[in-house]
């Protein structure tokens, strides 16, 4: 059986994951981030949706899933996690760093050839 060779990126960009609502895709993010690679990962808001958490949506394994994997990947891999209108609970998070993931208001991508 031959072995998949991931692709390898700079730059992945991906957003409105919306983690702990209802339409959340956890399981298909998660098989995303397995199957890509990268050497820099921005999270472009709105990856926990605090307002549907608020509101009693339910927090699932799946999203626990990804926040590890986020995690694991940070160890690794630069990533830049950018606070979005739902999940605004990260403003005091601004300007710190978990485990490798780095919280901002807003990023400018820096690309060249």
């Amino acid at each position: 059986m031959g072995r998949n060779v991931q692709p390898t990126y700079k730059t992945i960009v991906v957003s409105d994951l919306h983690l702990g609502s209802k339409g959340a895709k956890a399981a298909e993010v998660n098989e995303f981030l397995k199957a890509n690679s990268c050497h820099q990962l921005i999270l472009n808001g709105d990856i926990i949706d605090g307002w549907a958490i608020n509101r009693g949506g339910k927090w699932r394994k799946e999203h626990t899933k990804v926040l590890g994997k986020l995690l694991r990947l940070s160890n690794d891999i630069q990533i830049i996690w950018i606070r979005g209108n739902h999940d605004e609970f990260l403003t005091e998070f601004i300007g710190n760093a978990f485990g490798g993931i780095e919280f901002r208001e807003d990023y400018t991508l820096q690309y060249s050839e």
